[in-house]
């Protein structure tokens, strides 16, 4: 009975946390195929960023669990689970525009 109790406790799966993993990928303009200079990427569990480089690829360590905070100006923001992403993936961002209704000019010291 022992020897049985001792290989369930030896060979049951045991939960995992935190594993290391490093997410390196490229972020891309959805419409136009180009990549992304200086794009954020966060990891909210650390609240570790990094930045893209001017070919759009970043480099994050990170764990499964966490989430990626993607961000750029005039683009939407996007969180992605790292369990979803592969090791080296390609992120798309689409671009957001946003339209001025009224414009002051002033002239003057």
């Amino acid at each position: 009975m022992r020897k049985i109790i001792l290989y369930l406790l030896l060979f049951s799966p045991l939960p995992v946390f935190a594993q290391p993993i490093k997410v390196e990928g490229k972020i891309m303009d959805s419409e136009t195929g180009k990549p992304i200079v200086n794009s954020s990427v966060k990891s909210l569990a650390t609240n570790y960023t990094v930045q893209s480089s001017a070919d759009g690829f970043f480099t994050v360590d990170t764990n499964v669990d966490d989430t990626l905070f993607i961000t750029h100006i005039n683009y939407s923001s996007r969180l992605i689970p790292v369990r979803l992403l592969q090791q080296s993936t390609v992120i798309q961002l689409s671009p957001q525009t946003n339209n001025l209704e009224e414009v002051v000019v002033n002239t003057g010291y």
